[in-house]
């Protein structure tokens, strides 16, 4: 579990935020459920027990894939998934960071990018290198200003950007002298 200090105007603390994976917040199961289904499943037709079936896999999961959950002050902010390939039209790049979710309330608060870090230093722990993830145009200007870099553009009926983030190893883990 990590626990973040949400930021307000200025940088003032004004709430605590805790991430951890799904399975240690199973209370929560239900409005993530809702939540994929409505922004992501629904639109394609795909029912609620779609989104469950998937969920039920990545709750199965040892270490990888993962959902985490953000709470700020308790309450459920958003949530964010790591899993193999989330690119349809180029299902090669994994892992993926998938389907970041920030309740409307929660927005402007550094969840997101409390998540994003999460997401990126648990994937990094895990030994992988890299990590990709979709997202729409409006989008772009969001995930540059984490680090990510865009490695194409216009992907698909969507006109999706694909980007990648590199997650090198951090000095405290680094095994050369």
């Amino acid at each position: 579990m990590a626990r973040f200090h949400a930021e307000g105007l200025r940088g003032l603390q004004i709430s605590t935020l805790t991430i951890c994976r799904l399975q240690n917040a199973r209370t929560h199961l239900d409005v993530v459920t809702d939540r994929l289904w409505r922004t992501w499943w629904q639109p394609y037709g795909e029912t609620l027990e779609s989104v469950q079936s998937a969920l039920s896999a990545v709750l199965d999961a040892k270490e990888f894939p993962f959902t985490l959950v953000a709470l700020l002050e308790g309450q459920f902010a958003g949530t964010v998934t790591a899993i193999d390939s989330d690119i349809f039209e180029r299902p090669e790049l994994s892992p993926c960071l998938a389907a970041l979710w920030v309740e409307d309330w929660a927005r402007g608060k550094g969840v997101a990018r409390a998540l994003v870090a999460e997401v990126t230093m648990r994937l990094r722990q895990l030994e992988h290198h890299t990590v990709y993830l979709s997202a729409k145009p409006p989008l772009q200007a969001f995930y540059e200003r984490l680090g990510w870099q865009i490695i194409e553009q216009n992907v698909g009926l969507e006109l999706l950007i694909i980007f990648s983030r590199d997650l090198p190893l951090s000095s405290s883990h680094d095994k050369t002298s």
